[in-house]
């Protein structure tokens, strides 16, 4: 039935349901993208019920949607051929649908150094994707045990792995698999990237991310805070905070991935 709702007001708008959804608020805000296309008030409320947030609001089958839409009681039968025809249908273009928000997830928040993630996990739930990558790197620093704000390389090297697999676990779940140090780590790898810093693999890794536009590389304030961003836009916050020389990827943090197995 979600499905089937916001594949309803897309075509109500011709808008992608990516950009019907406001994460800031944590709302739809598909009515808004309305134009010359009124809809009754019943009709959206049917609408706003089949892409409720949880799914016991939700209806539950097609006949509570036809119930309402056609006002019978519950008690009305609908007849149904006993046989089904199924008759051929025009192909339809596949529409990509996000998926409902996410709710807490049973995901342990374990820390070798007794560090607190649920802020992390109520920012990623909640899709406040800059607050949560600024959380990321605020929490790595107390991981480190550093309060100066940076990470140092050999602060990467001995990073615990219970830490470095709790946080990409929380990005991996509340993103649907498309942020994460393992999604970042995958991808530089595909690209050759290795321990020792090549400018190339980095700049290309930043084309891929989204890090770099033009040739050059973005400022913090440029990145897109949303879901919608391409796919290991994020983390990026706690690799900014990482003292090098360069822009983009560090090669420290792929292989201590590699040593933690994620």
């Amino acid at each position: 039935m979600y499905s089937l709702g916001v594949t309803c007001i897309y075509l109500l708008t011709q808008v992608s349901p990516f950009d019907l959804f406001d994460t800031s608020e944590h709302e739809w805000i598909w009515r808004q993208f309305l134009v010359n296309n009124n809809v009754r008030d019943d009709l959206g409320r049917i609408l706003d019920k089949m892409i409720e947030f949880g799914t016991r609001k939700r209806y539950q089958s097609a006949r509570e949607i036809l119930q309402d839409l056609t006002g019978q009681s519950p008690a009305t039968s609908i007849q149904s051929p006993a046989t089904p025809r199924y008759s051929p249908t025009p192909a339809t273009p596949v529409i990509q649908t996000p998926p409902p928000p996410k709710v807490a997830a049973n995901i342990a928040l374990k820390s070798a150094r007794g560090v607190n993630y649920s802020q992390l996990q109520q920012l990623l739930a909640a899709g406040n994707w800059k607050e949560a990558d600024e959380e990321t790197g605020k929490v790595m620093c107390q991981v480190a045990q550093n309060s100066e704000g940076w990470l140092r390389v050999e602060d990467i090297d001995n990073f615990p792995c219970e830490d470095l697999r709790t946080i990409n676990q929380l990005w991996l779940h509340y993103s649907n698999g498309k942020f994460g140090f393992s999604v970042q780590k995958e991808i530089y790898e595909s690209l050759g990237g290795t321990r020792k810093y090549g400018q190339q693999v980095s700049e290309k890794f930043g084309d891929c991310v989204g890090w770099r536009k033009g040739g050059k590389w973005l400022e913090y304030t440029e990145l897109t805070f949303n879901i919608v961003a391409p796919k290991a836009h994020f983390p990026f916050y706690s690799l900014s905070l990482v003292v090098r020389l360069y822009f983009g990827f560090s090669p420290t943090l792929a292989q201590r991935l590699v040593s933690c197995s994620i």
